[in-house]
């Protein structure tokens, strides 16, 4: 089939058969029902053969060159072995090159050669050599259907540091498509440019000179105005604008102000998980604690951490591991502030179950110990319970520096402030104790720890 595919540029009619045009015509009607009901096997050595001496009917100038290119094309489509699917884009190649020569250059022929080698995954800078040449020559009456190729391999090769495919290349291929599509703005050419903008995007941290503030802002504000209740999105634009334009320009603004009105005043309208709805409940506090009502502060403030509990609890989906153990840590730091020890110990140990090796719920654990001093000598006149409360807090300032090394230098510190309040070895002795013995500290900690003593 592939034998001798690279014909000779000819451009003549019906009168170039040599058994004559009737001969010629027949052949030709011959070749086309067996293309037009899809046997391109049976139809393609008809049409080769007719080919060899007319290319260009005067009724149809470049049908027999189309036709012949929808043959190679569909073998291509279907072949397996690299080798003969390369010999037939060479063959689509060719009749591209010799309709041309006979009928002269367009960019739709452009077009379609760039878009079947494309779709052929023939070489990427092939393709795209082929389809700058079809944006050259068509200019703003360019084909959509270079649009999206062009954007996609374009990515690829400047990803694979193709020399040619630099920032600047990139660039200037973003603003030739853009107002390719901007000229023509019609539904086709817009919903390419969309997909296409999107292959950019995603290189975006590459390329600042085409993404800047300006072009965020330019994209959410129509999408903002259209929709400025959409929860949902007026928080993704305050994402992407916090991070490409900062939070103190108007537009940030504006949606925060918007975004915070909808929140306040139509949570339950919302589709919000547990967590979410504590983080709402807390908004809320800060809205009133902003306005100086106290009260109301702490009414939703506490509101907020029985949601967070509840999420916790509930295992909502919503939270990672990590995120869990955050969470978690934010309520046993509340409790701890209420001075609500049991509580906030539970919930250190809940965030030490989803991060095992975060070491600041320990330190805060050992911190409460230590803070236990007064109450857990308050009844004990010879301040021993008091004391061993250092034997526990010291326990998890050590476990918080061997799970969390990060931690070591400020726990260090800690370890080395507390330790001077140890029972001294008389202390020890009148208790009848020993030194690295087991011990229960009691009052409200009933931790197993071993005796420790002041050096």
């Amino acid at each position: 089939m592939l034998s001798g595919h690279c014909l000779q540029a000819q451009c003549k009619s019906w009168e170039g058969h040599p058994e004559g045009i009737e001969q010629a015509q027949e052949q030709h009607i011959v070749y086309r029902d067996l293309f037009n009901s899809k046997q391109y096997k049976k139809a393609f050595p008809v049409w080769k053969k007719l080919f060899q001496s007319v290319q260009t009917p005067k009724e149809a100038p470049s049908r027999h060159f189309k036709d012949g290119i929808k043959l190679y094309y569909t073998f291509a489509k279907a072949e397996t072995n690299a080798e003969t699917k390369a010999a037939y884009m060479e063959a689509i190649i060719d009749l591209y090159q010799q309709q041309e020569n006979c009928l002269g250059e367009n960019a739709s022929d452009k077009t379609s050669l760039g878009y079947h080698l494309y779709s052929l995954r023939a070489k990427p800078s092939l393709v795209m050599d082929v389809f700058e040449a079809a944006l050259e020559f068509g200019g703003s009456e360019t084909s959509s259907r270079v649009i999206l190729p062009m954007a996609q391999l374009s990515v690829y090769l400047y990803q694979k540091k193709h020399p040619k495919f630099t920032k600047a290349y990139l660039t200037n291929l973003y603003q030739q498509l853009k107002e390719l599509a901007a000229n023509n703005n019609t539904a086709i050419y817009l919903e390419k440019w969309e997909k296409a903008e999107q292959e950019f995007v995603a290189i975006q941290a590459h390329l600042t000179t085409i993404w800047g503030c300006d072009f965020y802002a330019d994209k959410w504000k129509p999408l903002y105005l259209k929709d400025s209740n959409n929860i949902i999105q007026n928080r993704e634009i305050l994402n992407v604008i916090s991070r490409t334009c900062g939070k103190e320009t108007a537009f940030y603004l504006q949606v925060a102000h918007r975004l915070e009105y909808l929140e306040f005043n139509y949570c339950g309208s919302l589709d919000l998980s547990i967590n979410e709805q504590g983080k709402h409940q807390e908004m809320r506090a800060r809205y009133f604690l902003k306005n100086g009502d106290s009260l109301q502060y702490q009414t939703f403030r506490d509101k907020a951490f029985e949601l967070y509990e509840a999420a916790i609890h509930s295992k909502d989906t919503t939270l990672t591991p990590k995120e869990t153990a955050e969470l978690a840590y934010r309520i046993a730091y509340e409790a701890y502030s209420k001075q609500d020890f049991p509580k906030a110990r539970k919930w250190c140990r809940t965030a030490s179950l989803h991060q095992p090796n975060w070491g600041e719920p320990y330190v805060l654990v050992g911190n409460m110990y230590a803070s236990s001093y007064s109450t857990c000598a308050r009844n004990n006149p010879n301040k021993f319970d008091g004391k061993v409360v250092i034997w526990v807090a010291l326990d998890e300032w050590r476990k918080a520096i061997k799970i969390d090394p990060s931690l070591k230098e400020k726990v260090n510190k800690r370890i080395k402030r507390y330790q001077k309040y140890l029972p001294s070895s008389e202390n020890i002795f009148q208790a009848a104790l020993k030194e690295g013995d087991p011990y229960t500290v009691g009052c409200w900690i009933k931790q197993k720890t071993r005796i420790q003593v002041r050096e």
